[in-house]
């Protein structure tokens, strides 16, 4: 906080919370995947209504990416280090998920993105 300022600080929840409801705005647009709420933080949490949470963490993991699962739902963080274009990538594998189409799988060593 000292070495950023009130006003950094500022900066940097605007942003996430912008990505943060970028996110949120996709997943409303989605048929099978539905935001629980709407977000007042910069979480936001997904259900999938045709296959369990831990499927679809597996299968993201698979593609690079790392989410968290609570047994109803995914959570996704979307921390200071997320860009625009991180949003946009997750969002269209989402869309691959929601009309179901299996997700082309490309092992990866390490996780791309975290959205813990």
């Amino acid at each position: 906080m000292q070495m950023l300022g009130k006003q950094g600080y500022r900066k940097i929840v605007r942003k996430c919370m912008s990505l943060t409801n970028l996110l949120y705005e996709n997943a409303l647009k989605m048929e099978n995947i539905q935001p629980v709420q709407e977000p007042m933080l910069n979480i936001l949490g997904l259900k999938i209504l045709h296959e369990s949470p831990q499927e679809v963490s597996d299968k993201l993991r698979e593609r690079g990416w790392a989410v968290s699962t609570f047994p109803r739902h995914l959570r996704v963080c979307v921390m200071p280090h997320i860009r625009k274009r991180h949003i946009l990538e997750f969002s269209s594998e989402l869309e691959r998920l929601d009309q179901k189409e299996e997700l082309i799988v490309k092992p990866i060593s390490k996780i791309r993105y975290s959205l813990l």
